[in-house]
This record gives C-alpha cells, sequence and structure tokens, in this order.
C-alpha cells in the first residue's frame, strides 16, 4: 500500500485500492495528521462535512476538549444548528460532568455512560467518515489524528460504537450516582466457585445492620457450617448487637440441635425452619436489604 508524505512531514496519506485508473483509489483513503494545527483542522473539516449524525467515544478527557478548545466546540455548535445530531459515549465523572453538561446544553448532545472508556473516535453519518486519536489532553487541542473515509472501516468503528452505545447507562443515572451518592445496581454471574465463594465472605463481612440467608435443603445448610460460616455468624452476633442474623433453614436433628444452642446464647439471631426443596442447593444471601447473592448447586 502506498504512501505519501506532506511537504513538512505532517501528514501521512494512505490511498486504498490499485492502479492509476481506478476512482476508488482517489475517493477513499486513509491520512495521520501529526501536529497541532492539521489534526484540528481536520477534525474540523470532518464536523463541517457531517450531514445528520456524529457518533463518538472519548475518554474522561474528551468533554473537557470539546468545550474548551473553542474552534472544536464552535464547529459542533454550528453543526447542531444545521440539523446534526451527536451522541456520545464517554466515562462521566465528578471531574468531567460540568463539561459534559455544557456539551447537552451547546449541542444538545446526547450523552451516556461507560466505565474505563480507553481511546477516542468519532464516526460521522453512519460510518461516512472517522477520526480517531489515542490519547487527549484535558482542554488541549489535538496533537495527533487519524481520518479515514474508507467505507470498510467507517462501517466497522460504527459497529463498534453500536455495540458500546447498547452496554452504556444514562446519564441522568449517572448524575444521581454522582450528586446523590446513589450506589448503582449491578447484577453479575460469577461462575468460579472460589470467587463467588470469597464475594459471599466479602458481604458477610461488610454487613453493618442485618444478615438474612435462607437455606433451601439441609445439605446447603451442611456445606455452610463445614465453611465456617455459622461459626463465623456466632461469633459476629455475640460481639455486635446491633446486627440482626435471620436464618431460614430446612431441620434434622443435627441442625436443630446446633442452631438451637446459637439462638439460646445469641439474642440477636432469629431462626426459622421452613419445608426442605429438592433437587437444586440453594443459599441466598442478603446484607443490609440491599446486597443480595444466590448460589445454586445442582445435586
Amino acid at each position: 500500500m502506498p504512501s505519501e508524505k506532506g511537504n513538512n512531514n505532517h501528514k501521512q496519506a494512505f490511498y486504498e485500492g490499485g492502479g492509476q485508473g481506478n476512482n476508488k483509489a482517489k475517493k477513499e483513503k486513509t491520512e495521520i495528521f501529526h501536529d497541532i494545527e492539521d489534526s484540528n483542522n481536520a477534525i474540523l473539516n470532518f464536523v463541517y462535512k457531517t450531514k445528520y449524525r456524529i457518533d463518538a467515544c472519548l475518554d474522561l478527557n474528551g468533554p473537557s476538549v470539546m468545550i474548551d478548545v473553542e474552534s472544536i466546540k464552535e464547529a459542533r455548535i454550528k453543526a447542531k444548528n444545521r440539523g446534526v445530531k451527536f451522541r456520545y459515549v464517554t466515562e462521566i465523572t465528578e471531574a468531567n460532568i460540568s463539561y459534559c453538561k455544557e456539551m447537552i446544553k451547546y449541542f444538545d448532545a446526547e450523552i451516556r455512560h461507560l466505565d474505563d472508556v480507553k481511546g477516542n473516535f468519532e464516526i460521522s453519518d453512519d460510518g461516512k467518515e472517522y477520526v480517531a486519536t489515542a490519547n487527549l489532553q484535558e482542554a488541549k487541542p489535538l496533537k495527533q489524528l487519524i481520518y479515514s473515509n474508507v467505507k470498510e472501516i467507517g462501517e466497522q468503528q460504527q459497529y463498534i460504537f453500536d455495540t458500546l452505545w447498547n452496554k452504556t447507562i444514562s446519564f441522568d443515572e449517572k448524575i444521581k450516582e454522582i450528586e446523590e451518592g446513589i450506589i448503582p445496581e449491578v447484577t453479575e454471574v460469577i461462575r468460579n466457585s472460589a470467587k463467588a465463594q470469597e464475594l459471599e465472605w466479602n458481604l458477610l463481612k461488610m454487613a453493618t445492620k442485618e444478615i438474612q440467608i435462607i437455606y433451601s435443603t439441609v445439605k446447603a445448610y451442611k456445606m455452610q457450617k463445614s465453611e465456617g460460616v455459622i461459626d463465623y455468624l456466632a461469633k459476629l452476633a455475640a460481639k455486635n448487637d446491633d446486627i440482626k442474623i435471620k436464618l431460614l433453614t430446612p431441620k434434622d436433628s443435627s441442625i436443630e440441635e446446633s442452631l438451637q444452642s446459637l439462638k439460646d446464647s445469641n439474642n440477636n439471631i432469629d431462626i426459622n425452619y421452613i419445608e426442605p426443596k429438592s433437587g437444586i442447593i440453594i443459599k441466598t444471601l442478603v446484607v443490609d436489604k440491599k446486597t443480595f447473592s444466590s448460589n445454586g448447586i445442582k445435586r
């Protein structure tokens, strides 16, 4: 694939296709811009040529560049005024939240949050053109930019953006987490048994008010007892009167005997018995009425 360099080595152009008679070779190209002036001119031209939408994935410094680099900001305001829509995936943090709000104000942008975004890219009009840079400095112009209007590259990057977009959470939801201190709700399936056991121990140690545990079978209870959970609960109840412990379990003679002695020695342990379930060993753990773990093992 031949390349040609500009007079000042500021730009490299990679033209797709072969043969001088190939019209496609003259239209489709990938370029790398190596200095601030060329990089920023290229991204302004990218915005100027956009007809209806820009989709962007930005790292946590990206929002500050969109607002504090005046030429980039003004180009997007003009694009918005002619009907261009903006969608951004970025990592919304306490440090960049004000910039995100300004992007919504000035660009009428739709912004969604994704943790740990790395790299920066934008696609115009469903993949017509693509620009990218590896690193952005807070509120600083771009130092390097990759540009491409190769159809296959644009379509690939649009697919990547759409995949990331579907994994995000809404701006409003993330704002509530940051500004109101709301802990995000997370559901995760853990298939590694050692990791699952470690998580359960961590949850037990996090408890400050209440621990609720349901054992579906006698075997589920005995497995937990052999792992030291019941002894841990007894010690926890003995030294911390503020934590209430509630257990639901089927019973046999050995369970009833051990739990009765546990209950007699600790007033803040509440034990109730249920009918055993067959087929699946299930243990359900709820800590402080907000953190939940359920573990199922087939017999």
